[in-house]
């Protein structure tokens, strides 16, 4: 099965664009699979080798594993307008809401 994703993530900044790949940024993967802003302005990126927040100049790991979530393949990133932070992995729902992570398997068959 062949996978799917970004290479890396592009930033329109001014007048150019400027891509964050594993090689020159805090990026452990160039497969990306979701990115997205939230209200504070961070950009948050889903990858196949985790989730990661750019504030700005400096991207930050969020060990999905550590936190005891299933690993860190992400499939999906989605972030309300409380600026709860929702990540789907396979077979599970995972909310992020003021550094407490609560997950939501999906029902079997689903």
């Amino acid at each position: 099965m062949e996978e799917f994703g970004l290479p890396g993530v592009s930033k329109f900044s001014g007048n150019t664009w400027v891509t964050f790949t594993s090689s020159n940024s805090g990026l452990k993967s160039n497969r990306t699979r979701a990115v997205l802003p939230n209200v504070n302005g961070q950009i948050w990126a889903g990858t196949v080798d985790g989730l990661f927040i750019l504030d700005g100049t400096t991207w930050t790991f969020n060990d999905l594993a550590q936190n005891n979530l299933l690993n860190n393949y992400v499939h999906d990133v989605y972030i309300d307008k409380n600026n709860i932070k929702w990540i789907t992995q396979t077979g599970v729902l995972h909310q992020l809401n003021g550094g407490i992570w609560k997950s939501f398997p999906f029902p079997s068959g689903f």
